[in-house]
């Protein structure tokens, strides 16, 4: 079971301000929607990521309470960031996948947009977190704050544009918060 009120009481409220809205704003637990998705991740989803989809479905950021900030950490440099997409329901992430994982539809020269081995839990605004599949280092978060037109690994565009966010998925649910908190526990970190 994830215990989200009791990792990030703020993140609670703001999936709270949203359980009961409808589907195009709240994706409500879908259990054969995270099995598709553990079949898309090769068998295997970090099982705290997989409570949290069985028991809240998504949760995001909200103006209302404040709380959707986070600390990145770049190869070269710390920043707070805020997101509202933050964690879509399975379906929507399945769709982000697939999406970001392959070849662009429309643009010739434009491959797969995210590293492989990773679930991109939503393509909203053009930004997205990343969950880690590979065995070294399974169950990582990561962000990617712009999403570019070009394939992953090509000059530009490659691990240098990717923030760590988590060792694991529950860390990085208990590390977001408002503004004033992360200025707060990381006052020398400028926000973005």
């Amino acid at each position: 079971m994830f215990d989200l009120k009791a990792i990030n009481p703020g993140l609670y409220e703001n999936w709270m301000l949203v359980k009961d809205a409808p589907p195009e704003f709240h994706s409500p637990p879908d259990p054969s929607a995270v099995q598709e998705l553990e079949t898309l991740a090769g068998g295997k989803l970090p099982q705290d990521y997989k409570d949290f989809l069985l028991e809240y479905g998504d949760v995001g950021g909200s103006v209302q309470t404040g709380v959707r900030y986070f600390l990145c950490r770049y190869p070269d440099k710390e920043v707070i960031d805020s997101d509202f997409a933050m964690i879509s329901g399975a379906r929507h992430t399945i769709a982000s996948t697939k999406v970001l994982s392959k070849p662009h539809q429309t643009l010739d020269n434009v491959g797969p947009r995210i590293p492989e081995n990773m679930i991109a839990t939503n393509i909203d605004n053009y930004c997205t977190f990343l969950i880690d599949l590979r065995s070294d280092s399974f169950g990582r978060m990561y962000y990617i704050s712009d999403l570019k037109k070009k394939t992953f690994g090509t000059p530009g565009y490659d691990w240098d544009n990717v923030a760590f966010v988590g060792e694991t998925f529950t860390e990085f649910m208990a590390g977001v918060g408002t503004k004033e908190e992360l200025k707060a526990k990381y006052p020398k970190v400028k926000v973005r």
